[in-house]
């Protein structure tokens, strides 16, 4: 369920995985110290992301900004599973046009 706090998003192994063949091929088009910066920037990046991915999830959004992007995420995963990829902001789903409509985004959920 989306909805269980004990799912991974990115489990360990594949992450870790994925994280070494990022630095061996960053490394391979940068010097080292931007390549490490790189990587370091992008696992932060990552990092901010999934946390955020988790509070929408599980929190309890004290500000309307939080309380939209949660009631857009839930739609996402129990309305619209091809849309409204968008978890810290909706901006790429306008040019991606993957938005939810605005009706179905002021409906209520489950």
């Amino acid at each position: 369920s989306p909805m269980d706090p004990q799912r991974l998003v990115f489990p360990p192994l594949p992450a870790s995985v994925f994280g070494l063949l990022m630095y061996a091929t960053t490394v391979t088009l940068f010097p080292k110290g931007i390549a490490s910066g790189l990587c370091g920037g992008m696992f932060l990046g990552y990092v901010a992301y999934d946390l955020t991915h988790y509070y929408i999830h599980h929190g309890q959004p004290s500000t309307s900004y939080f309380r939209r992007l949660k009631t857009y995420h839930i739609h996402h995963h129990y309305m619209h599973q091809q849309l409204g990829f968008g978890i810290s902001s909706k901006l790429w789903d306008y040019p991606f046009g993957t938005q939810i409509p605005e009706d179905d985004e002021n409906s209520k959920t489950k």
